[in-house]
């Protein structure tokens, strides 16, 4: 299973490399340019985390204004890692969110063997886990989106899978907190989680309590202390003054007068139930979710501990959405990434439930013949219709857009500044590390901590008994190797 899973991965992401990567020739939808590296087309986004992984990778100089990706620095690590030995800043970037992918697809098959699922419903739901678009989409560009998600997801299925007396343990549920809090969209994430570790977890000694925030909190106040000394109070806000200020300045104006803005709580709730709906009509097929919510209506499952945890990640998605979507300029439909896991452990339960049933069983089948397709469709058909439906344009644009985009095709006749990559890339670019003294406090304290954060991230892994308990060690034998991108060569 492991090994079909690995094959399938590497399928989707070799025909979903640079040009061909969705987030690649999607701004040619809409008459606008990508950028490029090394001669590869990427999304423009893509050059902000450059300059985050030639940090880690020797140390130079970030520009800390347009760092905002600093913030969680996992996937810049773990690229500087595979980079060292593969001396390519693109190889090393496709390498890090594919291993991950890989990872994931080690732990979700352990994970249905720790529950009882029976394999074939597992491998279904695992293979559309991988034609969802954050994984299709995204696992052709040099950024964060791919490897963020999956530590994300491991975290979440480590936590249900941990033994009774480790679910109690607060040192280890605030470790996967933290986890959270330093990685990509933490937000509905960490409501879920710690509405659940206090009201349905609990501790056993109140102490315990501290313990659990100790854990949580220590981690990103000492990242965030260190950035903002690194960068002399310099480090970007960007996120924060675009998506964060105008809500908070919002919800602040009604506290303030409610009268006058009495219907400012049904409008925005209104908002975030329609483009919440839709957001996740955009990551997570319609097949899917049908039959997941069909099936669990008609199986009505008692939901006990521990997967009140993944009915508790819907409930606080809609509650994000409702409190911030009416000011989010965006809408990006990878605010529902959490969900799309959600709707998978569900679907992997109902499969495993009427798999003994010939139609479901060949409704099952069929759904994932469909996500295939859907995966493979821009290859096939050379259209480019299913990647504006996943952007947040789409959400933004009336939906008869789509039947306009569906009429183009993937060449330059259809879409004018559709961009190829050149035809020799760069992708031997990265010498020998050099060794800037001036950074050498902050290149060692970013190492070390950010080596930790990974270290704890597969730990908490290891500890569920979703990989081998050596993966911890062998991650730091692998930054210690790494060591040899110093050398000449």
């Amino acid at each position: 299973m492991v090994a079909a899973l690995w094959a399938w991965l590497l399928a989707i992401g070799l025909t979903h490399l640079t040009d061909r990567s969705p987030y690649s020739y999607g701004w040619a939808m809409f008459d606008g340019w990508s950028s490029r590296i090394n001669g590869a087309v990427v999304n423009g986004d893509a050059q902000m985390v450059k300059s985050i992984t030639l940090f880690f990778y020797e140390g130079s100089p970030v520009a800390w204004t347009e760092a905002q990706n600093m913030r969680l620095p996992l996937h810049s690590f773990v690229s500087s890692l595979a980079s060292a030995f593969t001396h390519s800043y693109l190889i090393g970037s496709f390498i890090a969110g594919f291993l991950f992918a890989m990872l994931f697809a080690y732990a979700g098959v352990n994970f249905g063997e720790r529950v009882g699922v029976r394999r074939p419903a597992t491998l279904l739901t695992l293979m559309i886990a991988f034609t969802l678009p954050i994984y299709v989409e995204y696992i052709g560009q040099p950024m964060q989106y791919v490897l963020g998600t999956m530590v994300n997801w491991l975290t979440f299925l480590a936590v249900l899978a941990l033994e009774d007396d480790d679910a109690r343990n607060p040192w280890i549920l605030g470790l996967a907190t933290a986890i959270f809090t330093l990685n990509y969209d933490p937000y509905v994430w960490l409501g879920a989680l710690v509405t659940y570790v206090l009201a349905v977890r609990r501790f056993a000694r109140k102490r315990d309590y501290a313990f659990y925030a100790i854990a949580a909190l220590v981690p990103t106040l000492v990242w965030s202390a260190w950035l903002r000394k690194a960068s002399h109070d310099t480090m970007s806000t960007e996120l924060r003054q675009r998506f964060i200020r105008p809500v908070l300045s919002a919800w602040y104006q009604f506290v303030k007068h409610p009268i006058e803005h009495a219907l400012q709580p049904f409008v925005a709730t209104h908002i975030g139930l329609h483009a919440g709906v839709h957001q996740i009509l955009a990551m997570v097929p319609w097949p899917v979710l049908l039959v997941a919510i069909v099936l669990l209506l008609r199986l009505r499952p008692r939901i006990g501990t521990p997967w009140l945890l993944v009915a508790l990640v819907p409930c606080f998605y809609f509650l994000e959405q409702c409190l911030a979507d009416g000011w989010d300029w965006e809408l990006n439909p990878r605010r529902a990434v959490p969900v799309a896991l959600a709707a998978l452990v569900a679907y992997g339960y109902v499969a495993h439930r009427l798999w003994d049933d010939r139609r479901w069983r060949a409704a099952f089948i069929a759904v994932a013949a469909i996500c295939g397709f859907l995966a493979f469709a821009d290859t096939l058909l050379r259209q480019p219709v299913l990647a504006y439906l996943h952007t947040g344009q789409a959400i933004r644009m009336t939906p008869q857009e789509a039947i306009r985009v569906e009429q183009l095709r993937l060449d330059t006749s259809s879409m004018r500044t559709l961009q190829k990559d050149d035809p020799y890339l760069v992708w031997r670019d990265l010498g020998a590390a050099r060794f800037h003294r001036e950074q050498l406090g902050n290149i060692i304290f970013a190492q070390l901590f950010v080596l930790a954060l990974l270290t704890g991230c597969l730990w908490l892994v290891a500890r569920a008994r979703l990989v081998p308990r050596w993966l911890p060690l062998a991650g730091i034998g692998v930054w210690l190797l790494s060591a040899m991108r110093f050398a000449q060569f």
